[in-house]
C-alpha cells in the first residue's frame, strides 16, 4: 500500500478473505521497495497480493512488482488494481504487458484470484512432498 486509501482498500481486502483458508499479513503503507522486498525474504510468504487505487500509485506499483518478480520469480503475485473504470483498464493494460497474471478489478475478483493462488500453492506443494517421499516417477515409456 502506497497511502492510506491503498491500505484502507488492502484492510477491506483482509476482511473478505476466508481467515480460516488464508492468513494475511498487511504490511505498513508507505514502506519503501527495499522494506518490501526485505520483508518477502524474511517472511517467505506462500504468495504476495499488492492493491492500488488508481489513478494514484500505478508507478509504484508497476515498480514493485518488478522489483519483486526479479528477486523472487516463482514467488506467485496477485495484483488488486481498484478505482474509476478507464485507469483500472489501462493500469491492467500495463500490468499484464508486464507479465502480470492474477490482477483483480474489484476486492472480490482480487479475493477470488487469492484463492484460487492459494489453490495452485497448495495443489504443488502436495505435489513435490509426495514426489519427495516417493522419487520421481519412472514408470513411463
Amino acid at each position: 500500500a502506497r497511502d492510506d486509501i491503498d491500505a484502507l482498500a488492502m484492510r477491506l481486502l483482509q476482511q473478505a478473505c476466508d481467515p480460516t483458508r488464508v492468513a494475511v499479513d498487511l504490511l505498513a503503507p508507505r514502506l519503501l521497495p527495499f522494506d518490501v522486498i526485505a520483508r518477502v525474504a524474511e517472511t517467505q510468504p506462500a504468495l504476495l497480493c499488492l492493491g492500488a487505487v488508481v489513478p494514484g500509485g500505478v508507478p509504484h506499483l508497476r515498480y514493485l512488482c518488478k522489483q519483486l518478480r526479479a528477486r523472487f520469480p516463482s514467488l506467485p503475485l496477485v495484483v488488486g488494481c481498484w478505482g474509476a473504470p478507464e485507469p483500472v483498464a489501462e493500469t491492467v493494460e500495463l500490468l499484464r504487458a508486464d507479465g502480470l497474471d492474477h490482477i483483480g478489478t474489484t476486492l472480490q475478483t482480487t479475493r477470488d484470484h487469492i484463492m484460487h493462488v492459494c489453490q495452485l500453492v497448495a495443489s504443488q506443494r502436495t505435489l513435490l512432498s509426495e514426489e519427495g517421499m516417493h522419487g520421481p516417477d519412472n514408470s513411463g515409456a
